[in-house]
């Protein structure tokens, strides 16, 4: 838009001064043509071609033509600071949330290295733990069943020596 505007104020200040279309090049001509061809262009040059022809001032036409250029370089500016000002927030937020990666990274690391060095080898350990305790467990059982049996055994053996001991304290009475 801003271009083309810049094009039409050349077109103008080129008819203002009265120069005739024989000295126009070709690449003028194709600018002009390009012109007549916009929407805005076309309006502003038939705006201008009627001044002219009723013998209006063409200075006015060149005023507008300047308030329009101006407020369009300030609604620009003001896209622009927009534009930075957004651009500005979301580089704070990609810097915010690129920290936090970096963090959970960090921490996914500290857990991965804890799991390797800590807790599998403390898994292992209590693995082996576990593995002696149920060998002791077993080895504690059968050696109480054994233990059990040779009690009833002996228990037996006593009550017939008490059995005997007392058939001969009865035979000798």
């Amino acid at each position: 838009m801003l271009k083309l505007t810049l094009c039409v104020l050349l077109v103008l200040g080129a008819t203002a001064i009265n120069v005739q279309s024989s000295i126009w090049t070709s690449r003028d001509q194709k600018a002009l043509a390009q012109i007549h061809s916009s929407g805005w262009g076309k309006f502003i040059l038939n705006y201008a071609e009627l001044h002219m022809s009723t013998g209006g001032i063409l200075s006015e036409l060149n005023s507008e033509i300047e308030k329009l250029v101006g407020e369009l370089e300030e609604e620009l500016a003001g896209v622009h600071h927009e534009y930075n000002r957004r651009t500005d927030v979301h580089n704070r937020e990609v810097a915010r949330l690129e920290q936090e990666i970096q963090d959970k990274e960090r921490e996914l690391f500290n857990a991965h290295d804890f799991y390797d060095n800590v807790l599998i080898p403390q898994r292992d350990r209590f693995a082996a733990q576990l593995e002696q305790l149920q060998e002791n467990i077993a080895q504690n059982r059968r050696t109480l069943q054994e233990s059990t049996v040779q009690r009833e055994n002996d228990h037996e053996t006593f009550e017939a020596q008490v059995r005997r001991t007392q058939r001969c304290y009865w035979c000798h009475r």
